[in-house]
């Protein structure tokens, strides 16, 4: 079978980014009623990008509200011309830099949803489907799924396809050895590659024979909430250093509310234990507070007010770290 090879960002820390999505139509549906996890607006293609950092615009744009897949124009010109097209692209609306308060226009972007995926060989990686969500198809297995190792795919589930989904983890987006080389001639930035076989490998890269030799696991830094390899844009975007000002200023340029953790420390054991707890996926969940003390996190809203946020999103990624959580006040919206 071909070389294939999953399309990660580079996650560099001066390049640009969008921090948030803004729309005119729902980002996401109510938590399923069944396994009470957030879904997605799939069909929502009016999506405008708050960016923040600076430097170059690169070509795979990281969005941290959500995983989507966010390439520029010459992307997809340069995909059309080698016939790459198993996905369907939908325009991002406006870019929106809210450190300069404008909209950038020199460039274009899209929202790519790819169309072909393939299936897991689970009985070859020793997986089993626990249960399945009745509502939205979610299932649970026998391991996190960061304790997956080495991918294996269905041959039979392949159709030759450049560019591919893995079913069920349909954030994994998968590529050919023909796609990553037209990426690499054509200089794309941003755009980084590991072997499939790895996708699930939180260790990839990394000489783990130091934890044989000590007979410990460990995978994530969870007590070190400046860790990025383990809280992702957590504390980069949401951290208790930005001053009042500056973030009330920036939840009045992007429209929205802006959440803001107070304490890092108490945050990230608070996040540790619900990514440890559930695994890949993202959640909506309440804060803890008692009749005297609040959970230290606040929101600024886009009016200029601050409140106290009651919940938090925590989006976790399928290696099990995290890719970003931030607190919100469920009485605006968000």
């Amino acid at each position: 079978m071909k070389k294939f090879y999953t399309i990660k960002h580079i996650e560099d820390e001066g390049t640009p980014y969008a921090s948030s999505i803004v729309s005119t139509k729902l980002i996401y549906h109510d938590n399923c009623p069944e396994c009470k996890r957030p879904r997605f607006n799939e069909d929502n293609h009016d999506l405008s990008l708050v960016i923040d950092g600076k430097g170059d615009m690169p070509d795979y744009l990281l969005c941290g509200h959500y995983p989507l897949n966010i390439v520029s124009s010459r992307v997809i010109e340069t995909w059309g011309k080698h016939g790459i097209i198993e996905y369907k692209a939908f325009p991002i609306k406006d870019l929106l830099d809210i450190n300069r308060n404008k909209i950038i226009s020199d460039i274009n972007y899209f929202d790519i949803r790819i169309t072909k995926s393939v299936e897991l060989d689970l009985e070859k990686m020793g997986i089993k489907v626990l249960s399945q969500c009745s509502k939205c198809h979610t299932f649970e297995y026998n391991k996190q799924t960061w304790e997956f190792g080495t991918t294996f795919i269905n041959e039979n589930s392949y159709d030759g396809s450049d560019l591919f989904t893995i079913k069920h983890f349909n954030n994994i987006v998968v590529c050919s050895e023909e796609v990553l080389n037209v990426i690499n001639q054509e200089k794309f930035t941003n755009f980084n590659f590991t072997p499939l076989e790895s996708s699930f490998d939180p260790f990839h890269g990394i000489d783990t024979s130091f934890l044989e030799m000590m007979s410990i696991t460990v995978f994530f830094d969870w007590n070190n909430p400046e860790s990025k390899e383990t809280y992702g844009k957590t504390f980069v975007d949401h951290g208790s250093h930005f001053p009042i000002p500056e973030m009330m200023t920036k939840a009045k340029n992007s429209g929205h509310q802006l959440g803001q953790w107070q304490d890092n420390q108490i945050a990230a054991d608070f996040i540790a234990e619900i990514a440890q707890e559930k695994g890949a996926g993202v959640y909506d969940v309440t804060l803890p507070s008692s009749a005297t003390e609040s959970f230290p996190a606040i929101v600024y809203l886009a009016t200029g007010f601050k409140h106290q946020a009651d919940k938090a999103r925590i989006i976790v990624k399928e290696d099990g770290s995290i890719d970003t959580a931030y607190p919100f006040s469920s009485k605006h919206p968000h």
